[in-house]
């Protein structure tokens, strides 16, 4: 599971110099993995044009903050619409 949100709206908090960031291909996106045990937690738009997307690893948050949480299936390959609420 994934938050996708902007970066005008969400932080990520984690501890310094816990992070690794990589790119490839286009260099679109800038991907973030844990330094100590390799999951990746978020990835985020390198152009902040973009409307600054982020994407957040749900499953790398404690449950208590995502319990309740409000579900919408997102076509993010191709039309980036809400395809059922």
């Amino acid at each position: 599971q994934w938050l996708y949100c902007t970066q005008k709206t969400t932080k990520v908090c984690y501890q310094e110099n816990t992070l690794a960031m990589y790119t490839w291909g286009k260099k679109y996106l800038e991907f973030y993995h844990c330094d100590i045990c390799g999951c990746l937690t978020h990835y985020e738009t390198i152009d902040k044009s973009d409307m600054g997307r982020l994407a957040v690893n749900a499953r790398m948050m404690p449950p208590a903050d995502v319990i309740g949480a409000e579900i919408k299936i997102f076509d993010g390959a191709d039309t980036l619409q809400y395809l059922a609420e």
